[in-house]
């Protein structure tokens, strides 16, 4: 093994158990019911919800790490009504960003419109700047774009308690600003479907951990004809997204990004929310676990002392 730390998925790897068992326990509550029962050794995801009373209990650690995932609404740029840019940044506006990150993390996350996650050392300072919301704009740019009313409708689903909580709380957002917002609520691979073929108006959804600074950009930008999934289809910012991922200078990396970035503001396919914070709980029989930015624990250097 190298010598040293874990570095991401490099460095030192060493093992200090003999055999691992992987638990697949779906539902969260019996997941957290395992981990106070001692039937796991590591809670990998625990609920924002479950965090204060974990944190309270004697003898287990919350381990918290911002994550590199992203939390987003898609909107359907081919759509008859949101086609209209001025209906899009309207919805953006309507949208409290800071107060919905703020209640669907309990303040664990920091609100950002930019795809590269705050931890990134890509996301520069123009990335953290959030818009006020301003119903007044919302409403008048609403009614430039023709809206008279007529329910728009965003998939979401139960599966991912954020996806869920996102689509209820821009609902209760946007009726605000005048804007009739129905949810659709779906099993978790019918709107998986209903994403890759682009058969949606709006959708509340998730990008798992991307580490490089381009494919933050690259998960929703591209080709509709050819990629339908794509919600960002502007030929010019796709020319600039193939430039970064070429170019290897950090500032003229930096520099395509925060213009990619000012003009996503400008078009307003979609509206990201935030980075989620990864939470996972251990018993103090556990030592040496560590979260990090990607949503798939790492157990090297973890070691498990006599109970």
């Amino acid at each position: 093994a190298l010598p040293g730390e874990p570095d991401g998925l490099a460095g030192n790897k060493t093992p200090h158990v003999e055999r691992v068992r992987f638990t697949v326990i779906p539902d969260d509550a019996a997941a957290r019911a395992a981990l106070l029962a001692g039937n796991i050794d590591i809670l990998p995801d625990a609920r924002t919800r479950d965090l204060r009373d974990l944190r309270a209990r004697p003898g287990l650690t919350v381990h918290s790490s911002p994550s590199f995932d992203l939390q987003i609404i898609l909107m359907q740029t081919t759509d008859p009504l949101l086609s209209d840019v001025r209906m899009r940044r309207a919805i953006a506006l309507a949208l409290d960003v800071p107060e919905l990150v703020r209640a669907l993390t309990e303040g664990g996350s920091r609100p950002s419109r930019a795809p590269i996650p705050v931890g990134s050392g890509f996301h520069t300072p123009l990335m953290s700047e959030v818009p006020a919301r301003d119903l007044a704009a919302a409403r008048r740019l609403a009614q430039e774009a023709g809206y008279r009313g007529q329910p728009i409708r965003i998939v979401t689903t139960r599966r991912y308690e954020a996806f869920y909580e996102i689509a209820v709380l821009a609902q209760d957002m946007l009726r605000e600003a005048g804007i009739n917002l129905e949810l659709e609520v779906l099993e978790w691979a019918t709107q998986l479907q209903r994403y890759t073929r682009g058969e949606y108006q709006m959708m509340a959804f998730g990008f798992s951990a991307r580490l490089d600074p381009s494919l933050s950009f690259e998960m929703f930008t591209g080709p509709k004809a050819t990629q339908p999934r794509k919600a960002w289809d502007n030929p010019q910012v796709q020319a600039m997204l193939e430039d970064s991922m070429r170019e290897t200078d950090r500032a003229r990396r930096i520099a395509l990004f925060e213009t990619m970035f000012r003009q996503l503001m400008e078009d307003v396919p979609v509206v990201a929310l935030y980075s989620s914070t990864n939470n996972a709980v251990t018993p103090a029989h556990v030592q040496g676990f560590r979260s990090w930015a990607v949503d798939a624990p790492r157990a090297w250097g973890v070691r498990l002392a006599r109970r």
